[in-house]
C-alpha cells in the first residue's frame, strides 16, 4: 500500500525508542516519531532539522539539541525572535 507521500508503509518505521530507530536507520527506512528528543539522543545522528508551529516546543527541542551536542536546523522564526539569544 502506497501512502500519500509514495512511500510503501513497508518503507516507514514509527517509534519513539532509540534502538528500534538505529536498527531502522541502519537499514535506510524512513523513521517517524513523536518524541521530539529522540533525534538528539542518537549518536548517529549529526544535524537535526525541525519544523514546528509551537515556538516552546521548538526552544525545548534546541535546548535539548545543544546539551546532546547536536547541530539544529530550524524553521520556526518564533522561537528564534523569543529565546534566539539564549540559544
Amino acid at each position: 500500500m502506497k501512502m500519500e507521500s509514495g512511500v510503501s508503509q513497508d518503507n516507514i518505521l514509527e517509534t519513539d525508542a532509540s534502538d528500534p530507530t538505529l536498527d531502522g536507520l541502519n537499514t535506510c527506512i524512513n523513521i517517524v516519531t513523536s518524541s521530539y528528543s529522540l533525534a538528539s539522543q542518537l549518536e548517529a545522528i549529526d544535524i537535526v532539522f525541525y519544523v514546528t508551529l509551537s515556538p516552546a516546543v521548538g526552544a525545548e527541542t534546541a535546548y535539548i539539541c545543544f546539551l546532546n551536542g547536536k547541530d539544529i536546523v530550524m524553521v520556526i522564526v518564533e522561537a528564534d525572535v523569543t529565546v534566539g539569544r539564549i540559544l
